[in-house]
């Protein structure tokens, strides 16, 4: 872990997670205390437009979490629904489509 170098078989990122869902070339994570960590390439949740090749703290409180091409959504401990990153297409589901999202940010479903 922490290095660019691409690996044909299982790398040791850390411990503790309860829960792991990947899509194309980025990786999220849920710990059993609820944090999220996310790790690959960006938009990854965490303020930045940077990719990263070890696992970043995204948030806390989280149960669930589903990447998508270039977003994600997540839920938390409370049943409340978060959502990040690209927004070409309204994907996010915030109403607020062209508006891309670094953070995650908490939406209402009707």
């Amino acid at each position: 872990a922490g290095s660019s170098t691409g690996y044909f078989y299982p790398q040791y990122v850390g411990s503790g997670f309860k829960t792991v869902a990947a899509a194309w070339d980025r990786t999220f994570a849920i710990k059993t205390d609820g944090s999220l960590w996310a790790w690959g390439s960006a938009p990854l949740g965490d303020g930045t437009n940077q990719n990263s090749s070890v696992p970043k703290l995204i948030g806390t409180g989280f149960t669930m979490v589903a990447p998508g091409g270039n977003h994600a959504i997540a839920v938390k401990t409370d049943g409340s629904v978060w959502v990040w990153g690209l927004n070409g297409s309204g994907q996010l589901g915030d109403g607020l489509k062209g508006i891309d999202s670094l953070v995650p940010k908490r939406i209402t479903l009707p």
